[in-house]
């Protein structure tokens, strides 16, 4: 090969690797949270704020070492996030809980629900309002599918995929 036909060579190849680094800082930009469900953001600095609350630690077992959790943990996080999220947002079930629910999930945190930041309380009680709905099965489990299906969700690369068929995060392997 001549010098010519490789220098052209090497020129094509780094405009490409500048046109695909350029388009993916956009991407990356726009994704600057953990998770979107139908344009409401868990953010970064949220979802670091359910992981190291005490109340956080307690409703999910969250176990950060320096701040950070485990991947599995994070996407089963994500996961109930998202479908909690997903949930609230659907007419398929009303998650605002009743003054005796929300009384039930702070007694059930004695040691850390009065500190927490009201974000995760807000979680925990829709997360224990949705147990109370499974369990009763006041909303049939298909209909609670089809809802979270019918979701425009976006997760972080970081974490991993939404498996609408599996609806949970998932790793890439």
């Amino acid at each position: 090969m001549s010098s010519t036909v490789i220098r052209r060579v090497a020129f094509a190849v780094c405009a490409l690797l500048a046109v695909a680094s350029l388009s993916s800082c956009s991407t990356f930009r726009a994704v600057d949270s953990v998770a979107v469900v139908n344009g409401h953001e868990l953010s970064k600095d949220g979802f670091s704020t359910i992981v190291n609350s005490q109340l956080g630690k307690d409703a999910f077992k969250a176990a950060p070492q320096n701040g950070q959790v485990s991947m599995e943990f994070a996407e089963s996080l994500i996961t109930l996030w998202v479908q909690v999220e997903a949930l609230g947002q659907s007419d398929v079930v009303d998650l605002t809980p009743t003054a005796a629910e929300q009384q039930a999930t702070a007694a059930a945190y004695p040691n850390s629900w009065a500190s927490a930041p009201d974000t995760v309380k807000q979680m925990v009680t829709r997360l224990d309002v949705l147990k109370n709905v499974i369990q009763s099965k006041t909303a049939p489990t298909a209909d609670l599918i089809a809802a979270i299906k019918d979701a425009k969700i976006k997760i972080s690369s970081r974490y991993g995929y939404w498996d609408s068929s599996q609806v949970r995060v998932q790793p890439f392997r």
